[in-house]
């Protein structure tokens, strides 16, 4: 248990820099706190068992008596408390599991007069008890076991969430498999450009699943309810959540979870033990022909960019090094186009031109006020990096200002997606330049709000940056703040004025007033 205690400090101390932060308590803080189980899993028992037992309440109303209507409630709901389990469980135990290879945590324990078994149970009981391994299972847990006792009017069968507790125990059990095997990688995520974009896009695509879980279960349920269900109840670990429609076929899903479940296990804990391997393991090879190669000619280039030009190339260097980082950004920038792409890529503008103005305004804004948040990353991917720029001759308002560029990027690409949708949506070049000019603006002056925010709050002696080096409560209340000011005096503008183009330049105008006025108070042209 000491052990364990012992690699959940160092693994929540490393973590840090990685911008990952954890839902328990141990990392909360600027000190990392003494490992315990209760303190490790408190947070995500509460959070977990109160989004369970909440997914359950409809079962204790009154359902219509429809054909199966009870049934397929039952599904979708289990379904996404079993998406958002496997969500958790991967993001836990790869986050994990990276840091732990990827710091080479292993190497102090080869000194040490323990074997590998014992390091394989420390680094469980770490992930288990020490890390919040343990809460993730109270995500389907209380709801099922309050079904289970409660029996609400004899909607549902008891077997059902005994099948459902099933269901939630194989999902926890492949997501913590899975997230150990990817963690595995980290190294070579690191090493390798192939391997840097597939574990973006994986991450990636975890998110936007996640995101888009309600249609996938708005789906399953249109099946349930018209189509043939036996097909659904073959499926490995959702399956057997149609015990009660589909008994002999929600059965066989078992024996093939199992299947999967052995192969993942065989795969994450085969390349697990690898990477723990203390003892030197003797292999005969056979002997080979030295060949001698002549070295070619190495060809040098020089490349002369200006120093902003090159300091934000650097950045978004750093930031293709960090896949979990470089997913989050593009996953933010991809939220306004998930939630409003369907209706603005519709082909029916709006008749009424105070609702077109607004479908308008609204997007662009939101999706400038989002993109603009990104600039935070580009500051805590400089990592142990930073401590180099103490030593450069740059200033604190030179330094937000190169990063607020640096954000533009990110801020244009999208801005430009977004003209070009309400281009083809409302078929007005006006309104298309409109949104683009808007979103930039938006975009610039929230990159500016929040440089300067975290600029102010930087460590002032040469330090790593993370997530940890800002208040996560001024962090979170600036962002709040900003969002409620400017989307509360988008909407009076547009309302007051009635006119697209006076809203908008009145809206630049004040944002830019914000943004600037904040930069230059906080963002002060001293050094670092």
């Amino acid at each position: 248990m000491k052990l364990a205690r012992l690699l959940a400090r160092e693994v929540a101390y490393r973590s840090r820099k990685t911008g990952y932060r954890h839902f328990t308590l141990l990392g909360s803080s600027k000190e990392v706190r003494e490992p315990s189980a209760l303190s490790a899993n408190i947070i995500g028992i509460a959070l977990f068992s109160f989004i369970s037992i909440v997914m359950v309440i409809p079962f204790f109303m009154k359902i219509p008596e429809c054909v199966g209507t009870a049934d397929i409630l039952f599904v979708s709901v289990v379904s996404l408390l079993l998406l958002l389990e496997a969500f958790m469980a991967l993001l836990n135990t790869a986050t994990f599991t990276s840091t732990f290879i990827s710091e080479k945590l292993v190497e102090p324990l080869r000194i040490l007069p323990i074997g590998e078994e014992r390091i394989m149970r420390a680094y469980f009981e770490a992930l288990i008890l020490y890390w919040g391994g343990l809460s993730v299972i109270f995500i389907v847990l209380p709801g099922m076991l309050l079904l289970l006792l409660a029996s609400p009017g004899g909607v549902i069968s008891p077997i059902q969430p005994l099948a459902g507790i099933i269901a939630g125990v194989l999902v926890l059990l492949c997501g913590s498999l899975l997230g150990i095997g990817i963690g595995t990688y980290a190294p070579l995520v690191r090493k390798h450009v192939l391997f840097r974009s597939l574990s973006t896009m994986a991450w990636l695509l975890a998110f936007i699943v996640f995101y888009a879980s309600s249609s996938l279960i708005r789906y399953g349920i249109h099946q349930l309810a018209t189509g043939d269900t036996s097909w659904i109840a073959i499926l490995p670990f959702v399956g057997v959540l149609l015990i009660n429609s589909q008994p002999l076929l929600s059965a066989l899903s078992i024996p093939i979870s199992l299947a999967l479940l052995l192969l993942i296990y065989k795969f994450s804990i085969g390349r697990l033990r690898l990477l723990l391997m203390l003892e030197p393991r003797v292999t005969m090879r056979k002997p080979f022909k030295i060949e001698r190669r002549i070295p070619e000619r190495l060809e040098i280039k020089i490349v002369s960019r200006s120093p902003v030009i090159g300091f934000i190339v650097k950045d978004l260097r750093l930031l293709s090094r960090e896949p979990r980082r470089l997913a989050t950004v593009l996953y933010t920038i991809a939220i306004p186009f998930l939630m409003l792409l369907p209706s603005m890529a519709s082909g029916r503008p709006p008749e009424d031109p105070l609702i077109e103005s607004l479908f308008v305004l609204m997007p662009s804004v939101i999706l400038g006020l989002i993109t603009g948040t990104v600039v935070n990353v580009l500051f805590y991917v400089e990592g142990s990096g930073a401590k180099v720029l103490y030593f450069a001759p740059i200033s604190r308002r030179k330094l937000a200002l190169l990063k607020t560029l640096g954000s533009l990027v990110f801020s244009t690409s999208a801005a430009t997606i977004m003209a070009a949708i309400i281009l083809y949506s409302t078929r007005s070049p006006l309104l298309s330049l409109t949104a683009l000019i808007v979103s930039l603006g938006t975009a610039l002056s929230a990159s500016l709000f929040q440089s300067a925010i975290v600029v102010k709050q930087l460590p002032p002696q040469p330090s790593e940056w993370s997530e940890i080096s800002v208040s996560r409560l001024v962090h979170v209340v600036s962002i709040l703040l900003l969002f409620i000011l400017l989307m509360g005096f988008s909407l009076i503008a547009l309302f007051v004025l009635k006119d697209l183009v006076k809203a908008s330049i009145l809206i630049l105008a004040t944002y830019m007033l914000i943004g600037t006025s904040v930069f230059i108070t906080l963002a002060r042209e001293e050094p670092l």
